[in-house]
């Protein structure tokens, strides 16, 4: 009954019919933005009054590995930069999207961590 419609819709419109039906999609999805559960923590480096923006940030699981980044990124700059005096007072401001801090990680923190990591190292080393 529909095709009789269809076909009739067809010849009022002018549109040649196709002998044979091809059916057609009823819905087309379009297609999914990429799905992500994960929240992006953007990593800010104050310097004394100034404060660098990280722009882009990092999509990671959850504070704790915000914390363990900034960690890891203080270090390596610290291993890169040396510990000049203008950088163990810097602090990294990790914030989540709706700009929120979520933590401040102290350079100098970084270095006493790294310090002690060593310490033990090497009493460790002593041992028999």
């Amino acid at each position: 009954m529909h095709n009789g419609f269809a076909l009739q819709h067809c010849k009022e419109l002018n549109v040649p019919h196709i002998a044979k039906a091809v059916p057609l999609p009823l819905f087309v999805a379009p297609p999914l933005p990429e799905i992500t559960d994960m929240p992006r923590y953007f990593f800010n480096t104050r310097l004394g009054t100034d404060l660098v923006v990280d722009p882009d940030g990092q999509q990671l699981r959850d504070p704790d590995q915000a914390w363990e980044t900034a960690r890891a990124m203080i270090q390596q700059l610290l291993k890169t930069e040396g510990t000049q005096a203008g950088l163990l007072t810097a602090a990294l401001e990790v914030t989540d999207e709706a700009g929120e801090i979520v933590l401040e990680f102290p350079f100098s923190e970084a270095l006493l961590e790294e310090e002690a990591l060593l310490e033990e190292t090497d009493i460790s080393a002593t041992r028999h």
